[in-house]
């Protein structure tokens, strides 16, 4: 480990063992809450839900309510529920995190916290990002800013900024609204460090590619990668090694390369045990071999395999993308032999 993170481990570390020396339930609470964004960053999304159902299941609104301003400044129910909702994304299933989304949502409006709503609200922008659904996105997004804009925090007004941006670029807008992106993460920056600016490159350089910009858009991966590799924050990686091949195919650049790229997504998305991620890694594979005219068996097998543990969300772009490239129908007693 290097970087930031070392000291951050050593913090989860320190937690653990106090909150299983005592049995107060709102340390215990509290404890869970960033034991489960730590892993999240890390990329250990199993460990990070199982932090973020063990602080819900503390978790009484009628008793804690009065929390958010003595301790972390927000929710911390409402907090689980939102970054645990990532994890599930990233583990696989969709349906789930936006019911944990939308529970977060619910409570924080419930409870009336401006702090809590627009960190649900943010995050929940962040989910329908990942859920690729620009338009709801777009309505989160705006929601969270405009109240940030109104009562003067800086932090989710750059949060929030971004992935506004992000959306309006995938509903027409162009290359000026990719520069506010950038403007938002400077911004980021300067009140949060570098701990989601991974995120925020992986938006910004999907922003870019998307408005016909791929040297920028190669650029903000690379400088994602970076951070990736120094500081350990994990959560993106497999998405930006799939973007990084995606852009090197718009750049016309050897497709080897991208494909290189796209087998490294694979590698970390399993690894990882983020199905979402190796579910788009695996159709960039299958996209890359059928438009350069080589074999697609074995990519699409690995399609193939990856889509079938799939049990919900299957209206979602990625599964609907994942079905389409798999037609004619998947052999599954064949893949069930094979497995066997």
């Amino acid at each position: 480990m290097r970087g930031d993170i070392p000291t951050v481990l050593d913090l989860e570390r320190e937690l653990g063992r106090l909150a299983g020396r005592t049995e107060d339930p709102v340390f215990r609470m509290l404890a869970h809450d960033v034991m489960g964004e730590i892993a999240t960053y890390l990329g250990d999304f199993r460990r990070a839900r199982s932090h973020m159902e063990d602080g819900i299941a503390l978790y009484d609104p009628a008793r804690h309510r009065s929390l958010a301003l003595r301790y972390a400044g927000y929710d911390l129910g409402m907090a689980c529920r939102a970054i645990g909702a990532h994890a599930l994304w990233f583990m696989g299933y969709p349906d789930q995190a936006l019911q944990w989304s939308q529970r977060a949502i619910t409570l924080a409006r419930d409870l009336a916290h401006l702090p809590t709503l627009v960190f649900a609200l943010a995050h929940a922008g962040v989910l329908h990002y990942h859920r690729r659904e620009p338009g709801v996105t777009a309505r989160l997004a705006e929601e969270a800013l405009a109240l940030s804009m109104d009562h003067g925090l800086d932090f989710w007004k750059a949060f929030a900024g971004i992935v506004w941006g992000w959306s309006q670029v995938h509903q027409g807008r162009g290359f000026e609204i990719v520069e506010q992106m950038r403007r938002g993460l400077a911004a980021y920056r300067v009140t949060a460090g570098d701990l989601e600016s991974p995120l925020w490159l992986a938006m910004i350089a999907d922003a870019y590619r998307t408005v016909g910009a791929p040297d920028d858009a190669l650029s903000a991966v690379r400088e994602a990668l970076k951070l990736v590799n120094t500081m350990d924050i994990r959560f993106e990686e497999a998405e930006l090694h799939r973007l990084r091949g995606e852009v090197l195919l718009a750049k016309g650049d050897d497709p080897a390369e991208a494909e290189s790229a796209f087998r490294r997504a694979l590698e970390v998305a399993a690894a990882q045990e983020a199905r979402a991620l190796e579910l788009r890694a695996a159709a960039s594979l299958v996209r890359l071999c059928r438009a350069g005219g080589k074999p697609e068996e074995l990519a699409r097998r690995r399609l193939a395999e990856v889509y079938e543990w799939f049990t919900e969300g299957l209206e979602t772009a990625d599964l609907r993308e994942a079905h389409g490239l798999l037609e004619p129908p998947v052999d599954r007693e064949g893949l069930a032999r094979d497995a066997g």
